[in-house]
């Protein structure tokens, strides 16, 4: 399976704002696969981002634990 759509919302403050936007169209098509999801998030980090209070684990066990419960 993979990503169809995601939006992530949280206690969390990413700059520019508008990046977050980025990351969800990156995550869209993405496999429901840790490893998988860890590269793609890792290299969203990896750019001129800044995000505060959420590290790449935490984005990524919110979309498996998602993925788990059926919250789609």
């Amino acid at each position: 399976p993979v990503i169809t759509s995601f939006r992530l919302t949280g206690d969390f403050f990413m700059h520019p704002e508008d990046a977050l936007l980025d990351l969800e169209d990156d995550l869209v098509g993405a496999p429901l696969d840790a490893t998988a999801l860890r590269e793609r998030v890792q290299a969203f980090f990896d750019t001129e981002v800044q995000v505060v209070g959420a590290a790449v684990e935490d984005i990524v066990h919110v979309i498996l634990a998602a993925e788990a419960t059926g919250d789609q």
